[in-house]
């Protein structure tokens, strides 16, 4: 029973509240009413628009009465300043001539902020929000900067007096001036010159270059990469010596072998002169490739430790007998780690050499285009040699054609942009044009002109689109333009070329005859025309399009023509990027050599 009666009570008290509710917005509707029916009655002396006696005094026609006005958010004509996520007021150059045209009336106004949603939802357009808000009756006006269309006064909407130019206009970058490029752009910059086909080209052609280099001139690569493979061999376990690099011998002041110890080993020529290196030799550590044939007495150069060394020099001066000897002491004895030997172990290094053979082709090749020290490679055959001399001429012209290429791409880029002359520019080369399709000019816009190449946006977005690099241009109304660019970062741009279309913006007022509409904006239209007469208009504008853009000179000056960091940003990066990779890889090394030797 006393749950019972909780019950009841909570459901008077609910009941109560919805009527209380049903009650408010019964009185304000009645209210609403009863201001309308007050308007209707004070603009009685002008029917449809016309006055009816000249006695009429036509600005004082609404003192004393109450406006209900529809607003859209329009920044920064139109501003909502909210609390708690309600709207409690309301600023701009719109407001700033409401309250004008109130004050010089008598009259009072209520603003109301309009539903919108739909709107940031992508469901309605503008025209659709204006249709449906004059058919509700509520508004005496729908005071925004509402363009005025054919296709809107088809739809029932009046149009009052001008308050600003509507017309659509192109903007666009400054010709001194550009949109920074994104990181992205930079460093495709250094790969503009050529063509995707073209560095593909020039990749296939540096394989099979290195292919055929390294079938012409076998001995030469295969003794480079043996060379080199002994040297890392030697690194990593600790054991190169550099007496390794002091041991040469040309074939004619080569003393006979064979040697039984290090110390015997010849090293300098008589007088302690050091000995010069044949023409044929190469350093372990050198970065020079042999130059003409000479792999038997160079073999002793990719010896590990004295022991290989003597084996070396005692195959360089014929010793046979003591090379036998020799190497039948080296066979693994069962005391000792086993060392793969065999045809399967033989072809596995031959396999690893032919490998380390092309790859070495391959960076020759590739040491002509960086122009390294290793790009003056002269090979020992002949036809080799040919081959040779093509792939240098091919190198030369690609380089040259790069280089200039890459040098004009730079000019270009540190100079000023093409500019921009109007439509035909955007319709001719297809250039990114953001258009807010939302709008009234939006519409005509995509109506008027199929072929352009558009980019969808919005009409709040403002120039947000084309400062983020989403497109090269814009088409905006006038009074949208002169907002944006009087005020960072729409410094930067500038108009076009001449206007799309001929609009104005304008109050507007339902020509339904119950609302009054046709009365209202002979009256308020009255008022506006004497602040512009007088000036006003003009002067407030002026205030919201003040430009706070620095002072400069139009025109590119001999400063654009230097080129800054920002030109060289791509390669700075990749060596960076690329030095500290290397750098990374060579401390690894260094770490498993150390944990190898140990």
């Amino acid at each position: 029973m006393q749950r019972a009666a909780v019950a009841l009570v909570v459901l008077c008290a609910l009941v109560g509240v919805v009527a209380h509710t049903d009650a408010d917005d019964g009185r304000d509707s009645a209210r609403r009413r009863q201001q309308m029916s007050a308007v209707c009655d004070a603009v009685a002396p002008v029917r449809d628009g016309r006055v009816v006696s000249e006695e009429v005094d036509i600005p004082g026609l609404l003192q004393g009465t109450t406006l209900h006005v529809g607003l859209t958010l329009e920044p920064p004509y139109i501003v909502y300043e909210r609390a708690g996520g309600q709207v409690v007021g309301y600023s701009g150059y719109i407001i700033d001539i409401l309250e004008e045209v109130k004050r010089r009336g008598g009259f009072e106004i209520v603003l109301h902020a309009l539903d919108e949603s739909k709107i940031a939802d992508g469901t309605e357009s503008y025209t659709a929000l204006l249709v449906r808000e004059l058919a509700s009756g509520q508004w005496n006006v729908l005071a925004s900067q509402w363009l005025e269309t054919a296709q809107r006064r088809s739809l029932g909407a009046l149009f009052g007096r001008r308050i600003n130019d509507a017309s659509g206009y192109v903007v666009a970058p400054r010709v001194n001036a550009q949109v920074g490029p994104s990181t992205k752009e930079k460093l495709k910059l250094f790969f503009k010159p050529f063509s995707g086909e073209v560095w593909a080209t020039i990749c296939c052609f540096l394989i099979v270059q290195a292919v055929v280099m390294f079938l012409m001139d076998p001995q030469r690569v295969r003794l480079a990469a043996e060379l080199d493979d002994s040297d890392r061999r030697a690194i990593m376990d600790g054991r190169a010596d550099d007496d390794a690099d002091d041991f040469d011998g040309d074939g004619e002041d080569a003393p006979e072998g064979p040697f039984d110890s290090v110390a015997d080993l010849p090293r300098t020529r008589a007088g302690g002169a050091e000995r010069p290196r044949p023409a044929a030799a190469a350093s372990l550590r050198g970065n020079h490739i042999l130059e003409r044939q000479g792999t038997a007495r160079i073999a002793g150069l990719a010896a590990h430790n004295s022991r290989r060394r003597i084996l070396a020099a005692n195959a360089h001066a014929g010793s046979k007998v003591a090379c036998a000897e020799d190497l039948e002491a080296e066979k693994p004895r069962a005391s000792t780690a086993a060392v793969p030997v065999g045809r399967p172990h033989r072809l596995r290094r031959e396999a690893r050499m032919r490998g380390l053979a092309v790859l070495h082709s391959v960076y020759e090749q590739l040491s002509h285009f960086t122009m390294s020290a290793d790009a003056s490679i002269t090979p020992v055959s002949w036809i080799a040699r040919g081959q040779n001399l093509l792939w240098s001429f091919i190198v030369m012209l690609t380089i040259s054609a790069y280089t200039a290429n890459l040098a004009t791409f730079l000019i270009v880029r540190s100079q000023p942009a093409q500019g921009i002359t109007g439509v035909s520019d955007l319709l001719a080369r297809r250039i990114p044009t953001c258009v807010p399709l939302n709008s009234a000019l939006g519409g005509y816009i995509q109506e008027r002109y199929r072929s352009l190449n558009v980019v969808r946006t919005t009409y709040l977005a403002g120039i947000d689109d084309i400062v983020a690099g989403k497109c090269r241009a814009i088409i905006l109304p006038l009074f949208d333009a002169q907002g944006y660019l009087a005020k960072p970062p729409g410094c930067d741009f500038e108009l076009r070329g001449q206007p799309l279309v001929d609009l104005g913006g304008a109050f507007t007022y339902s020509t339904d005859p119950a609302s009054c509409g046709p009365g209202v904006m002979v009256v308020v239209d009255a008022l506006i025309t004497e602040l512009s007469e007088e000036g006003y208009l003009e002067e407030l504008w002026a205030t919201y399009v003040q430009s706070e853009c620095a002072n400069g000179e139009d025109g590119a000056d001999e400063e654009s023509l230097t080129l800054s960091m920002e030109n060289f940003f791509g390669p700075f990066l990749i060596y960076g990027c690329g030095t500290a990779l290397f750098l990374a890889a060579t401390a690894i090394t260094r770490m498993l050599s150390v944990r190898s030797g140990a």
